[in-house]
C-alpha cells in the first residue's frame, strides 16, 4: 500500500500537555512508518516535520481569539481557516486533536467539506458548550446554559453564550462529515449521551512507548536519583499539579491519613500557583515538569506506587506510563482510568472524591509484596493493550477507511 500524506493539527507539541503529546507522538510514529506527515501547531519547539499554524498572522489571530473569549464566544471565530484551507490542500487526511484556545471548532467542519477529516476528542469540549468536562451537569445532553462553570478556564468570561454555542456544535456534527475519535470507552459513552453523533466515535486508546517507559533496577535507580532506598515512595504526576481537577489536594489528604511510617512523596509536574509548602509536613521531592520521556520514565520507575486522584480524565497518560514502568496505580475510578487499571490486579480503584477510601487503598498497595505483583501485572497490561504498534495500526486503518469512503 502506498504511503499516506497526513496533516496532524493540534494546539501544541510535547510541551503542551497530554493531548498535544499524543498528537506529536502520532506524527513521529507515522513518519517512522514511511508516511509524509507534518504537524501543524500553534505552539512548540522547532522540528523538521513541524509547521507553524499561524505564521506571520499569529498576533492578529491571537488578538481576535482573546476578544472572542472575553465576549463569551471562546475560540468560535474560525480566523485561522483561510490560512489552513490553502496549507492543508495537498494532504490525503487531516487529523485534528486538541483545539481549545488555538482553533475554532468550526475549522474541522469547514476542512471536512474538502477532504477526509478525523478529530480526536481528548476531553468533552467538542460536544459541550465549552467546558472541558461537564462534571455533574447534565445539560450537554440537551442544551447548555446557564453554565455552572462560567468564569473558569476555558469559559473565563461573564457572558453566557454556552447555549447557542452548544446548538451550533450540534448542527456541525449533524453534517456527519467529521470522523470522531476518542481514547476510551467512557469518552465514547459521554459523546453518545450528547446526542450529537449519528455514528458513535471510534475508540483508539492512546499508545505508550513501552521501550522507553519500562521497569529499571529500582534500588540502583534510587541511588542514581538521590532518592531514599529504605522507605516506600509514592508518585504523583501531572502536567500542572495545581490544576484543581488533577486532585492533588485529595492525594495529599490520603497521604496524611496514613499511619507511620509515612511514605516518601515524589512529585513530577508543574506547581503553578501552588508552593512547596503545600506538601508539608510530608517528606518529598519535587522534580518539576519533565518534557523528556526517558528522564520521566526513570523517575516513574523509581516509585513503588503512583497515586492518581484526578477528578476528570478521558485516559490518563501518566497512569499508563507509570504502569509501563512497573509502577501500579492507586486512584479514583474517574473517566477512562478504570479501563487501564484492573482493580485488585494491576492497581486499586476507589470512588471519585473519597479521600478515606483512597488512603485505605494506598495503605493496601504499600503493604507487603502488593506493589511488586501489581506492578508486574500493570506492565503486562500496557504492553498487551496500549503500546505503540496497536496505536499506529488503528490510525492507519482509520485513515485508509476514510479515504475509501
Amino acid at each position: 500500500m502506498r504511503p499516506l500524506s497526513i496533516a496532524i493539527v493540534s494546539k501544541a507539541d510535547d510541551t503542551g500537555g497530554g493531548a498535544s503529546r499524543v498528537a506529536a507522538e502520532l506524527a513521529r510514529l507515522l513518519i517512522a512508518d514511511g508516511h509524509r506527515v507534518h504537524h501543524w501547531r500553534a505552539f512548540g519547539r522547532p522540528e523538521p516535520h513541524a509547521r507553524d499554524l499561524y505564521g506571520s498572522f499569529a498576533l492578529p489571530i491571537r488578538a481576535v481569539r482573546k476578544l472572542a473569549r472575553l465576549s463569551g464566544w471562546p475560540d468560535w471565530p474560525p480566523v485561522e481557516y483561510p490560512l489552513l484551507a490553502r496549507r492543508l490542500a495537498d494532504y490525503d487526511v487531516v487529523h485534528f486533536h486538541d483545539l481549545t484556545t488555538a482553533l475554532s471548532p468550526l475549522t474541522p467542519s469547514l476542512v471536512a467539506r474538502r477532504k477526509p477529516v478525523a478529530w480526536t476528542f481528548h476531553d468533552c469540549s467538542p460536544f459541550t458548550g465549552g467546558c472541558l468536562y461537564p462534571l455533574d451537569c447534565p445539560k450537554f445532553k440537551s442544551r447548555c446554559g446557564p453554565c455552572p462553570q462560567l468564569g473558569a478556564w476555558p469559559l473565563d468570561t461573564r457572558f453566557d453564550f454556552t447555549g447557542p454555542i452548544h446548538a451550533l456544535k450540534r448542527r456541525l456534527f449533524a453534517e456527519n462529515t467529521i470522523r470522531a475519535v476518542v481514547p476510551s470507552r467512557w469518552s465514547r459513552e459521554m459523546a453518545v449521551a450528547s446526542g450529537m453523533f449519528a455514528r458513535p466515535p471510534e475508540v483508539i486508546p492512546n499508545g505508550i512507548d513501552t521501550d522507553v517507559f519500562r521497569p529499571f533496577d529500582r534500588q540502583a535507580l534510587r541511588r542514581e536519583l538521590g532518592l531514599p532506598d529504605d522507605r516506600r515512595i509514592v508518585l504523583i504526576a501531572a502536567y500542572d499539579l495545581s490544576y484543581p481537577n488533577k486532585g492533588a489536594a485529595f492525594a495529599l489528604e490520603a497521604l496524611r491519613r496514613l499511619d507511620e511510617p509515612a511514605p516518601f512523596l515524589l512529585a513530577v509536574g508543574g506547581l503553578g500557583r501552588w508552593t512547596e509548602a503545600a506538601f508539608s509536613p510530608l517528606a518529598f521531592r519535587h522534580v518539576g515538569f519533565l518534557a523528556d520521556d526517558r528522564e520521566k520514565a526513570r523517575w516513574f520507575a523509581a516509585a513503588d506506587v503512583a497515586l492518581n486522584a484526578s477528578l476528570t480524565d478521558t485516559f490518563s497518560l501518566v497512569t499508563a506510563e507509570a504502569m509501563a514502568c512497573g509502577t501500579p496505580t492507586v486512584g479514583f475510578a474517574t473517566g477512562g482510568i478504570p479501563e487501564l487499571v484492573e482493580h485488585g490486579v494491576s492497581g486499586w480503584m476507589v470512588p471519585t472524591g473519597d479521600a478515606a477510601a483512597l488512603s485505605h487503598g494506598l495503605a493496601r498497595a504499600l503493604a507487603g509484596d502488593a506493589p511488586k505483583h501489581w506492578g508486574e501485572a500493570a506492565r503486562a497490561r500496557i504492553v498487551e493493550r496500549f503500546s505503540h504498534p496497536g496505536f499506529l495500526a488503528a490510525h492507519l486503518s482509520l485513515y485508509r477507511e476514510m479515504m475509501g469512503r
